[in-house]
């Protein structure tokens, strides 16, 4: 048989070390709980914070696509716009040239009689043509379009409508008074529609 001899001092000192690891151990759970519950709100604010910035985020995003759409949307309508305004810019920048030509060919003493008399009347013809036209826009735009461009020539006269579609009604009642402003046959009278 064999017997253990332990040493008292020794026993203590184990019995001590054995007691602190214990208590350091339950100090540490103890700790580790305490601080668990301590975090577990803040970490709620913290999802909280999370949760309110994404929905910000989600709703800002929302808010500039509708707001890209809108401007699309805006944009669309603006072409459209800037067209008919492009139209008429064009049309009035070349009609102003063509004055300025037959100005100088009218008040040129060294142009013949004939010239000077036939720039006159070139003269006279765009200016009535000019008028016409703005006239016959605003006439067409009466009937309930929302825009339009009316460009008289010698013979015949072209009528540009913002719109989708036009029906054949339409169409013809356009012709019809344009026809009867400008004196022109319904056949030399020609309608597009533009969206």
């Amino acid at each position: 048989m064999v017997y253990l001899v332990y040493d008292k001092k020794r026993i203590i000192i184990l019995g001590l070390i054995v007691f602190a690891v214990a208590v350091g151990g339950l100090l540490f759970i103890d700790k580790a709980h305490f601080l668990e519950k301590k975090r577990a709100p803040v970490v709620d604010v913290e999802l909280q914070q999370q949760e309110k910035q994404e929905k910000q985020e989600k709703q800002e995003k929302q808010e500039k696509q509708e707001k890209q759409g809108q401007q699309e949307n805006t944009s669309q309508t603006v072409s459209k716009q800037e067209f008919f305004v492009d139209c008429r810019l064009t049309r009035d920048r070349i009609r102003s040239e063509q004055v300025e030509v037959l100005k100088e060919i009218a008040a040129n003493p060294s142009s013949s009689v004939e010239n000077r008399d036939y720039a006159q009347q070139q003269l006279m013809k765009i200016t009535e043509r000019n008028s016409r036209e703005v006239e016959l826009e605003k006439l067409v735009v009466a009937q309930g379009f929302r825009d339009a461009v009316v460009l008289i020539q010698e013979k015949t006269a072209t009528v540009i409508i913002q719109g989708g579609s036009l029906s054949a009604a339409e169409g013809e009642k356009v012709k019809e008074i344009v026809g009867r402003v400008a004196v022109l046959e319904p056949g030399n009278i020609f309608v597009i529609a533009r969206p």
